[in-house]
């Protein structure tokens, strides 16, 4: 292979395609870069077999090679800011910036496994990317970290519907939906691996859109030079619109950055198992407490300038749950949606035009 690429653009390509690169992987060839020309522009590819990234960028180049990626990025990261040649020869190649070189060896490019990516006859949506980041930002945080019995929850539901589309997630303490006012002709529902949904979020740049492709086990996302592909979990999703409540009448509406405030001062004196802290609220206070009997520890607070309509209620939560939906919400006011102190509590931010999100929450009993 014969390549003329100024320095800093390569690094660049290969330093967002080094996140597809598995740290130690059964197939050796998994740890290098293919790198290729494709209609006169260089095409890096890098995989760990579930997730593909693959980068295009403008370079003078002919032909193929596969080369370690972390070595290969740690030459060209130090190589001066001008452009370089690189070509391969008898199994190795040389990396040349003019008044100095550097020798790395190539790999058989016959064994890189062939890498499926949906094509443009695949396509799904078009967001704009800062919108996916949005949904992916309010979705990561509440997916099932490790479930053998429910694979499906340790991913972000795409729910892609006639005239909208949702971004759901859920560990069963607490569900984010988060919709955009796209839709499909071909409406249907994808499970993204959580370790992809981060690698894609990683890699936006909030510039310009995404296209989103999916076939029946795939799904890529294109955004400027660059496609993110992964495999589609397996196994199906909890039905997530028939768990949102639609008649939680007690409505409190709340500082956001206040009510964190006071949820984490009193969570220190909480059960550590359970980190159980109880809500109470009616029109005259809303107050937070929390109880450690085991070592005589109590802490509660009036969390100040809560508006409320309903009727009084005491509800617990697992405070490290309820910090979480707090920091999702991007709102600086939260509205909070109570039924009783069995029933989930829905969160949703005042300026929902600006953070569209629903977050649900399971309540916890305390005893008296």
């Amino acid at each position: 292979m014969n390549i003329k690429i100024n320095s800093r653009a390569l690094a660049k390509a290969l330093s967002l395609a080094i996140k597809a690169i598995p740290g130690k992987s059964s197939l050796p060839i998994l740890e290098t870069f293919l790198l290729e020309s494709r209609d006169n522009r260089l095409t890096i590819t890098a995989s760990d077999s579930s997730v593909t990234i693959v980068c295009a960028t403008d370079a003078e180049c002919e032909g193929r090679m596969a080369v370690m990626a972390r070595d290969f990025l740690n030459i060209v990261k130090v190589c001066p800011d001008i452009d370089i040649t690189i070509t391969t020869e008898d199994k190795e190649a040389v990396i040349d910036w003019g008044f100095g070189n550097s020798v790395i060896p190539t790999f058989p490019v016959e064994d890189y496994p062939v890498v499926a990516i949906p094509g443009a006859e695949n396509s799904l949506i078009v967001i704009p990317q800062k919108v996916l980041r949005a949904a992916f930002d309010h979705t990561l945080p509440c997916v099932e970290k490790d479930d053998k019995l429910r694979p499906a929850l340790t991913g972000i539901l795409l729910d892609a519907q006639a005239n909208k589309t949702n971004f759901v997630a859920t560990d069963a303490k607490i569900m984010s939906v988060y919709p955009i006012p796209v839709g499909c002709s071909d409406p249907r529902q994808i499970i993204i691996p959580s370790s992809a949904a981060a690698t894609i979020n990683s890699a936006l740049n909030k510039e310009g859109d995404v296209a989103i492709l999916a076939d029946e086990k795939n799904i890529a996302f294109c955004f400027g030079d660059v496609t993110i592909s992964c495999r589609t979990l397996e196994g199906k999703f909890p039905k997530y619109s028939a768990v949102i409540p639609t008649g939680n009448a007690n409505v409190a509406i709340a500082n956001r950055a206040v009510l964190m405030e006071s949820v984490n001062r009193v969570s220190t004196c909480a059960n550590k198992s359970t980190g159980a802290i109880r809500l109470t609220i009616s029109q005259e206070i809303f107050k937070a407490e929390a109880q450690d009997f085991g070592f005589a520890l109590a802490a509660t607070e009036t969390v100040p300038g809560v508006r409320y309509e309903g009727t009084p209620i005491s509800i617990g939560f697992k405070s490290e749950v309820l910090m979480k939906a707090l920091g999702i919400i991007g709102s600086k006011d939260v509205i909070v949606k109570l039924a009783d102190e069995r029933r989930a509590a829905l969160l949703i931010p005042q300026d929902a035009e600006a953070d569209p999100c629903t977050l649900l929450l399971m309540p916890i009993l305390i005893g008296k």
